[in-house]
């Protein structure tokens, strides 16, 4: 199943988002995040995608990343983060 995001990832929008994909994992689903939309994230918004990836294991990836997501995980979140790992950026499928 694929989940497109679009707009502001932040803390009013970051825990629903992991709640909501974690859930579909739970429920069977294999979830492929495409978050190249993502205007905006702040650290919430990292957090929640991490966490959904993290906690997903292999039934969650990225397809797609976006200006926004890149620029900041590979300001704060590091190189041994899952999304640096997940997905190659605005142009990975």
């Amino acid at each position: 199943m694929e989940v497109r995001l679009s707009g502001d990832l932040d803390l009013s929008a970051a825990p629903g988002l992991a709640d909501h994909v974690l859930a579909l994992v739970d429920g069977g689903a294999d979830v492929v995040l495409d978050v190249s939309a993502v205007a905006f994230v702040d650290c919430c918004g990292l957090t929640a995608l991490e966490r959904c990836l993290v906690l997903g294991g292999d039934r969650v990836r990225l397809s797609r990343t976006g200006d926004a997501v890149d620029g900041l995980a590979r300001l704060v979140a590091g190189p041994a983060s899952p999304l640096l790992r997940s997905a190659t950026g605005p142009h990975a499928a």
